[in-house]
């Protein structure tokens, strides 16, 4: 994947990434596939909602377990 093919936000957060990575903080060999998952863990887009509105409770509810989620896989 190159920077052409992907926004900005994610490149950004890959590089972010990576910085977590060279500091010992997290085990990422490719960087924007980790930034892609992670964003994907924390959105809200989950087909089981059907387009019902979440909750405050319930978006601080799946943005927190995505976190867990990413730092299991990608935590040192």
């Amino acid at each position: 994947m190159t920077r052409a093919t992907w926004s900005c936000p994610a490149w950004t957060l890959a590089d972010r990434l990576a910085a977590f990575a060279a500091d010992g903080l997290l085990e990422v060999v490719d960087p924007l596939r980790a930034a892609l998952r992670f964003s994907l863990l924390i959105s809200g887009a989950n087909p089981s909602y059907r387009g019902e509105s979440l909750t405050t409770d319930e978006i601080t509810e799946s943005v927190t377990t995505g976190v867990h989620a990413f730092l299991h896989g990608y935590a040192r």
